[in-house]
Formats: structure tokens, sequence, C-alpha cells
């Protein structure tokens, strides 16, 4: 019945012990406190700001599909040319285990064009910080 009713690689699913329900209004302070990390990590990417751009990942960071340096070779030649983007049909989901951790998925997409990559992000609370430690495409 499942695979009928849901999209493959588009609905989330959630393998818990437990949740909690909670009124999204009492969320709204965290979301924007998240929203703006994710906004500044946007505008970082955006203007190729390389320094401004690792600040943002965690030491813990793992690429999807590559390994670490690699991952930042490729990134830093790819905001030798920066250009702006936008986020669209941004997903975020939050839970807490052992750490907070923001699951963020969005197509980002150079101004001006139609299409762009679709990414997934998980992001960590590290010291009162949004850190990325995970990012691939989905």
């Amino acid at each position: 019945f499942l695979l009928k009713t849901v999209r493959i690689r588009t609905t989330p699913v959630v393998i818990a012990q437990h949740l909690e329900w909670v009124v999204p209004d009492s969320l709204e302070q965290e979301r924007q406190h998240f929203t703006r990390a994710l906004d500044r990590w946007r505008q970082a990417r955006s203007t190729g700001d390389v320094q401004g751009l690792r600040a943002f990942y965690s030491k813990r960071f793992q690429p999807g599909g590559n390994d670490t340096r690699a991952w930042w070779r490729r990134m830093e030649a790819e905001l030798r040319r920066p250009r702006p983007v936008q986020l669209k049909d941004t997903s975020l989901l939050k839970w807490q285990d052992s750490e907070e951790t923001m699951v963020v998925t969005f197509g980002e997409v150079p101004v001006g064009q139609r299409r762009g990559t679709n990414r997934r992000q998980y992001w960590a609370l590290e010291n009162g910080q949004w850190k990325i430690i995970y990012e691939g495409n989905t």
C-alpha cells in the first residue's frame, strides 16, 4: 500500500521510537534562527566567499559521493565563478537524538534560470551554531 501512495525519493520517511507532535507556531523562533543561518550559507555560496562558506561546515562534514578534500577542491573551483542562487521548494525536518539535527532539502537554482540542482543537507547544532555535517544531491 505504501508504495502506491508515496513518491520514491521525494517523501521523507521517519523511523523513530517516539514522535512528539507540536503546534507549528511554537517552533517559529527556532525556525527563524535556522533559516537565517541557511540564508547566510546561500549568500556565501552566491558571492563566492570560500572562507565564509567553510564556516558553515562541521569538522565532521561528509560530502555525498566524494572524499572531503576532493569536494572542497571542486567547490572552490565553482566559487571562483560566483553566481547568485535562490533556494526553492525548501523542506525543513528537525529531530533530536543525541544532538539536534535539521534535514534540509531544496532546489538550488541560479538566479534567472528555471532549473537547478536538488540538494539535501544535514545540519547539526554544535555549540549553539548550526553546522553542515552532510551534503549531497537528491
